[in-house]
């Protein structure tokens, strides 16, 4: 009598909890979720089969002159949009911005760090030529980032 009633207990108390965990979903993420739906994502984790991810090529060449700490020199990059969408707009991050004289930084740098920033002399889109004076409403530069829009996407 003993050892049938600690099964039938045993039962009910693995049933419970079995019922227990088909009645409640776990919390999941509002990105998370959205990303399952869209197929980006698949539940593995892996990518799924909607994903994609943007690239680039780089091509720098580089002069560095120690005595002034200038650095010059040109870079070529091709871009390749994967997305479905069109692009109407590239940020590159200017880093070294950061020590540009007059920027925004969220800690104390020496006076003799202080540089004039990048300076871009010229740029190009598919070989059209960009104005890159400050009145040109194709470039917009915020601290150490520099949007470009993007006339043809």
């Amino acid at each position: 009598m003993k050892k049938s009633f600690s099964i039938v207990m045993f039962s009910v108390i693995l049933i419970v909890l079995i019922s227990f965990t088909w009645i409640s979903d776990l919390y999941m993420p509002v990105n998370i979720k959205k990303a399952y739906e869209k197929e980006t994502r698949s539940f593995d984790g892996k990518p799924g089969s909607n994903y994609w991810q943007n690239s680039a090529d780089y091509n720098i060449q580089l002069d560095f002159e120690p005595q002034t700490r200038i650095i010059s020199g040109s870079e070529k990059i091709t871009y390749y949009n994967n997305s479905p969408d069109k692009l109407t707009e590239i940020v590159f991050h200017l880093f070294p911005n950061l020590y540009k004289k007059g920027n925004i930084r969220d800690f104390e740098i020496e006076l003799a760090d202080e540089s004039e920033g990048v300076m871009i002399t010229e740029m190009a889109v598919n070989g059209k030529k960009i104005n890159v004076s400050s009145n040109d409403n194709s470039l917009e530069y915020e601290h150490t980032s520099l949007k470009l829009y993007l006339q043809e996407p």
